[in-house]
């Protein structure tokens, strides 16, 4: 479980103390008691569920309300464990008799509210900036904050250090001031790097002149030139030499790396960037007796180097240590050393389809641990990741039911296969049609199993499965597409894809372009069967084409150019009534379509004044009106003038 309370690194640090005295573990480090699923989940801020909380079996005070973790970078959480590793190792090692765990706890609890004090003055003092420091001798914290980001008089202007990389300025205080008093040295208290892969030596405030290193060869049991490893906040490598080891008994690509005097096998899994996102991930095992030779897989009197050395942080950042060199298989059953990551990419991309969970990169890490040990992932394994903690019931439901029995699930799927093919044949989706065989083909076999694989995996259920499927078969059907389902077709070459919907509006639209709307209408029986031969004879559309012409031609043969359609010959008439009409007319209607016969323009304008007037269409009322008035006007006001009470 995460911990939810204030963002403290000090109330962190204690949590994890809680945590690692619930575990019952009097050795070890704090790190150990916390799961990787816990640091994740405050890094995400995630829902803690409802487990119990840290202490309560231990009848520790404390207590945390359930809710969403509390977020924490990455730097944070080390920072926590860190002051719980040093606070947990002084008060156990020191711990007099009769000193209980809650002793321990309450101790810690003191000592980690100091810590929480001082980031809450911090917090204080700096205000709503972002705190970071110059290096400064004998400069107060008040200073050197004034001296941040935006300052105008620079208090210090030299050389700059930063002796905690990537750590919140903060984190580095709080921790500082618990080292201090504890007598020990804090976390980054250490060298970021060493005089010889700088080679020189740096200079001090008393002696300011660097010494050149003349000697600085980093060779290591017969290996090559040194080199350096990435910089950016990633791993820190050195490496010492580039080429292959030659072992004995365990798979082939091993390298061989030293961290911090701890020799490790390190493989490479393969599929960055198309397996699982981020650099390559390493699989480590530790050498077993620390010795190459005694582990069995160097020859005595065989010459091996180390490949690469860095510190246990930097494998941490790296992969995961897997076990050791003793859970490694050893040669084939022909002596010939196994190659474990052979076709890796490729198997998991195809078995990805119907086991979604294996691209998750816990999963490629228990694969990668897998196929070097020459063994399957276990049930439990898959039950620990956090693909199974992150899905719905009906996804996690598919992942037991297929390792209950495999097989049974294979068959299942290729039953939900067939419902989903014959689906989209009932909705008219197609492969095309075989001339050969004078038969419509059936929906191409990909694109079947891609949707019964989401509906079977419970990706997708079985309403929504429905729902994509009728979306699918009718592109002008209103819905919500699935994004990744668009994403498949638009990319997964279907070659020949046909649906019906496709053609039933191909034909309707030539009958509307060539007819127009009144005799351009077909039935619903008419479309389809026209589709259907559309669909299943490539050369139909170009018959049907040069048969609307025909059809045209006897409908207006007034119109003897037989490339003019029906829209050709009306765009001209629909002018005319826009002008006479003030507005369109309802081109169903017969005397218009007579009228666009006729092909007889002051015939038409006549036409249309009279239906105006039938049809009391405003603009030709109103002028017609107009007329009249100004026709009869002169004559009428003279009458008027004779018939007055005057005369």
């Amino acid at each position: 479980m995460a911990y939810t309370g204030e963002k403290y690194v000090g109330d962190l640090a204690l949590y994890y103390i809680a945590k690692k005295l619930e575990s019952g573990k009097t050795t070890g480090t704090v790190k150990e008691a916390i799961s990787k699923n816990d640091i994740n989940k405050q890094l995400k801020g995630d829902f803690v569920g409802a487990e119990p909380t840290p202490g309560a079996t231990l009848g520790l005070p404390y207590n945390q309300p359930q809710g969403r973790a509390t977020v924490f970078t990455q730097e944070e959480i080390n920072t926590a464990l860190s002051i719980a590793d040093r606070l947990f190792e002084s008060y156990r090692s020191e711990t007099p008799e009769g000193f209980t765990e809650i002793d321990l706890y309450e101790a810690a609890q003191i000592e980690s509210k100091k810590i929480s004090n001082i980031e809450e003055n911090v917090k204080q003092f700096a205000g709503p900036n972002d705190v970071t420091f110059d290096f400064a001798p004998n400069k107060p914290a008040e200073v050197v904050i004034k001296d941040s980001k935006g300052a105008k008089d620079p208090v210090y202007t030299g050389i700059t250090f930063d002796f905690a990389p990537g750590r919140d300025p903060k984190d580095v205080i709080a921790e500082a001031q618990v080292a201090v008093e504890l007598g020990v040295p804090a976390s980054f208290d250490v060298p970021q790097t060493t005089v010889e892969e700088m080679g020189f030596t740096p200079g001090t405030p008393s002696d300011p002149q660097s010494i050149i290193l003349t000697n600085n060869n980093n060779n290591n049991n017969g290996g090559g030139g040194g080199g350096g490893g990435g910089g950016g906040g990633g791993p820190q490598e050195q490496v010492i030499n580039p080429n292959k080891n030659v072992f004995n008994n365990i798979p082939d690509g091993a390298d061989l790396v030293d961290v911090e005097g701890q020799l490790f096998l390190r493989y490479a899994v393969p599929g960055a960037g198309e397996l699982y996102e981020g650099s390559t991930l390493f699989m480590f095992y530790e050498v077993r007796y620390n010795d190459p030779i005694k582990a069995g897989f160097v020859t005595p009197g065989q010459e091996y180097y180390i490949n690469a050395k860095f510190s246990n942080d930097d494998l941490d950042l790296m992969g995961v240590v897997a076990g050791n060199s003793a859970d490694l298989p050893r040669n084939g059953p022909d002596g010939v050393p196994l190659h474990p990551f052979t076709s890796f990419v490729e198997t998991i991309s195809t078995e990805a389809t119907i086991k979604p969970w294996i691209l998750d990169p816990d999963s490629v890490s228990l694969l990668a641990e897998a196929a070097l040990e020459n063994r399957e992932v276990t049930e439990a394994e898959w039950f620990g990741t956090n693909w199974y903690d992150e899905h719905t019931e009906s996804e996690r439901a598919w992942l037991r039911e297929y390792y209950k029995d495999p097989g049974t699930a294979t068959q299942k799927a290729n039953d939900y296969k067939i419902q989903v093919a014959s689906a989209l044949k009932a909705a008219g989706v197609s492969g095309g049609y075989d001339t050969e065989s004078n038969q419509e083909l059936g929906a191409p076999d990909a694109l079947s199993t891609w949707i019964a694989n989401k509906w079977v995996t419970g990706s997708w259920s079985e309403s929504y499965t429905t729902e994509q499927l009728a979306l699918f078969a009718d592109p002008f059907r209103n819905g919500v597409r699935d994004s990744d389902f668009t994403q498949y077709i638009n990319t997964a070459g279907l070659g020949g894809l046909n649906r019906s919907a496709e053609q039933e509006d191909r034909i309707q639209k030539l009958y509307t372009q060539y007819l127009g709307p009144v005799f351009g209408g077909l039935t619903d029986t008419e479309i389809a069967e026209k589709a259907g031969r559309l669909r299943n004879n490539p050369d139909y559309e170009q018959a049907l084409v040069e048969s609307l012409k025909t059809s045209r031609l006897a409908l207006f043969p007034k119109y003897t150019n037989p490339e003019l359609t029906y829209d050709d010959i009306v765009t001209p008439w629909r002018g005319l009534t826009r002008q006479v009409w003030g507005q369109e007319a309802d081109e169903t209607q017969g005397w218009w379509q007579d009228m666009v016969a006729t092909n007889d323009y002051e015939a038409g304008q006549e036409l249309l004044r009279t239906k105006g007037l039938e049809q009391d269409i405003g603009q030709v009322t109103v002028e017609a009106t107009q007329a009249l008035q100004q026709a009869l006007g002169g004559a009428a006001g003279s009458v008027e003038t004779r018939l007055g009470v005057n005369e």
